[in-house]
């Protein structure tokens, strides 16, 4: 089995307002059902653009989520960003299994931007090819996003 780390640039507010207007949130929110989950990720589909994704084997879960997210991800954007993306509660909708969520709202990438501005040119050498790879996705996806105005969602699947 393999997962899915997708990147998605969005207007989150579009995206809450859909939300709220669809009755998929309730007032207090709590876990996502897995149909919530899942009509959530349909409805990014319709209200976001696709950047790119990192991928990794099931075997590999251990990895991205406690090693390369928490480690280079987080050198990169900032540990705050990195944690955010990896799984937030969107107007309360708490993500306890797969698909899970994480967002970050445009004025946290912009100081994303900032820090990955300021990072020292040898930043990913020694670094392993597969994490190199997996961070500059990240990296992208944040500055690319930042440049719109948007909002970043992830979707972890």
């Amino acid at each position: 089995m393999s997962y899915t780390f997708s990147f998605w640039m969005v207007s989150l507010g579009n995206l809450v307002v859909r939300l709220r207007s669809s009755g998929l949130v309730v007032p207090g929110g709590g876990e996502a059902t897995p149909e919530q989950a899942g009509a959530v990720v349909e409805l990014l589909g319709t209200e976001g653009t696709p950047l790119d994704s990192v991928g990794h084997s099931s075997s590999g879960g251990d990895w991205f989520r406690e090693e390369l997210v928490p480690g280079p991800v987080a050198g990169a954007i900032g540990a705050a960003l990195a944690e955010h993306l990896l799984d937030r509660p969107i107007e309360g909708l708490l993500w306890a299994g797969f698909p899970s969520l994480g967002w970050a709202a445009h004025p946290e990438l912009r100081e994303a931007v900032s820090r990955l501005d300021a990072l020292d040119d040898d930043f990913f050498t020694g670094m392993d090819d597969d994490d190199a790879e997996s961070v500059h996705v990240f990296v992208d996806a944040v500055r690319r996003t930042a440049e719109t105005g948007l909002d970043l969602v992830t979707v972890y699947s």
